[in-house]
């Protein structure tokens, strides 16, 4: 196996508001009547990332019906999306945050 490609959109979203952090890889394969390289894809997701996409991916993405909407009410749909997904990015770090205090007091009691 050997790191083909990798793409963070974890800070920064994608034009959809999708976040998450995608490793590309390619895995050699032997079986019986295939030998060679299969390319994949890895997606690391947070709770609410993951929560996030696998609401988004039905309703927008894979919705035919949303596709022929005039572009004016697709845009608007779409922003809201997104701002769903800045809005989930900073709870993300606000927990990163209380982490990391949970973890700083828990150190300061040992030391008592």
């Amino acid at each position: 196996m050997r790191d083909v490609k990798e793409k963070d959109h974890i800070s920064v979203a994608k034009a959809s508001g999708y976040r998450g952090f995608s490793v590309y890889l390619d895995v050699r394969v032997s079986m019986l009547d295939f030998v060679g390289s299969v390319p994949f894809e890895l997606q690391l997701r947070t709770e609410l990332q993951d929560t996030w996409a696998e609401r988004e991916h039905p309703l927008i993405y894979k919705n035919k019906r949303l596709k022929i909407a005039p572009m004016v009410a697709k845009q608007r749909i779409r922003d809201k999306v997104h701002k769903l997904s800045d809005l989930l990015y900073d709870v993300d770090c606000k927990f990163d945050e209380i982490r990391e205090e949970v973890l700083k007091v828990i150190a300061n009691n040992k030391k008592l």
